[in-house]
């Protein structure tokens, strides 16, 4: 089940980066959006797994894929190989996060990745860092 956040208002709505938030825990996605909509500028976009992303990802040009790597059907790793074979979103950049975290997978392609549990400013930090702001 997606769940769309509010767009800012006035002018801040062109210039807000879009962050796609793939996770299929319901708290972890209840958690991300709490915290990251408190402390970053950033419009987000939540989704349950790897397939709603896909079917949403024509409707919006991310800025950043914040992924969860285990998921049923279709791991992040999976996810972010589809994702990047789009050639409107082969340079988005991405922060996989999980307990396991596919170490070798994760160099093969220079991802980022984040083992959970995480502090918060971790994450923020990451998240800046990746974005460049």
């Amino acid at each position: 089940m997606s769940h769309i956040q509010e767009e800012p208002s006035g002018s801040d709505r062109t210039e807000a980066k879009i962050i796609l938030i793939v996770d299929d825990n319901v708290l972890m996605r209840e958690y991300l959006e709490q915290v990251l909509s408190e402390a970053t500028p950033y419009h987000l976009v939540l989704v349950s797994d790897g397939f709603e992303a896909l079917q949403l990802i024509d409707k919006m040009k991310p800025s950043l894929f914040l992924l969860d790597y285990q998921m049923p059907g279709m791991n992040g790793i999976e996810l972010y190989d589809r994702l990047h074979e789009q050639k409107a979103f082969e340079k988005t950049p991405a922060i996989m996060i999980s307990v396991h975290l596919p170490k070798r997978e994760l160099a093969v392609r220079a991802l980022v990745g984040i083992q959970n549990p995480f502090e918060l400013s971790e994450l923020l930090t990451t998240i800046e860092a990746v974005l460049g702001s």
